[in-house]
């Protein structure tokens, strides 16, 4: 409705045919995102009262991916980008194009890596190897597949890329070879800043 009254000249009875049509809409685009967040949203991570945080937070986002006169086609992959841009902590496990950023102290104390780190890639149709964060289309057809950097992380805070892998679970039996005890997550979440 802001936007319709924003000066967009937005008729919403005319994109929807009615009013009646356009809140039902609505109401499929908010059941289907909750359909899809109780699969694949780690509410126990959430740090906001999730109905407040919806009702804050959703609608623009929502808005702001598909433009008000489009809702209709709202669908699953809509939902991962949603959650994504709300910056929820989607649960990064199975098919899901979910970016991820973990660390972990390394137990190993005479070691020049003060950390390791497990970072989600991907490569750009120029070949370029770039980091995939939350506010990157997990869609985006000018990038391959993504994939999980392993990186050494020195006392100065630089980065060594060590090697890399197709899922996170090989990265991370690969780092507890390196550094037998050290505790990343079987399952990470999305990153979330």
């Amino acid at each position: 409705m802001r936007r319709s009254q924003a000066g967009k000249n937005v008729n919403l009875s005319e994109c929807y045919n009615g009013g009646d049509e356009f809140m039902r809409v609505i109401m499929r685009v908010g059941t289907r995102f909750e359909s899809w967040a109780s699969c694949h949203v780690q509410f126990e991570n959430l740090e906001h009262c999730w109905p407040y945080f919806l009702e804050e937070k959703f609608g623009e986002v929502c808005v702001g991916l598909k433009d008000v006169t489009s809702l209709d086609g709202f669908c699953d992959e809509d939902c991962l980008v949603v959650g994504l841009r709300l910056g929820l902590p989607v649960k990064a496990g199975g098919s899901l194009p979910v970016p991820v950023d973990e660390s972990a102290g390394n137990p190993v104390l005479d070691s020049e890596f003060r950390r390791y780190r497990i970072q989600t890639l991907r490569e750009s149709s120029e070949g370029n190897i770039e980091p995939f964060i939350r506010i990157d289309d997990p869609f985006d057809g000018n990038y391959g597949p993504r994939f999980f950097g392993v990186y050494g992380v020195c006392s100065d805070g630089m980065l060594e890329h060590i090697s890399s892998f197709d899922t996170y679970s090989e990265a991370v039996r690969f780092v507890r070879k390196l550094a037998p005890g050290i505790q990343f997550p079987e399952m990470p979440t999305s990153v979330s800043i």
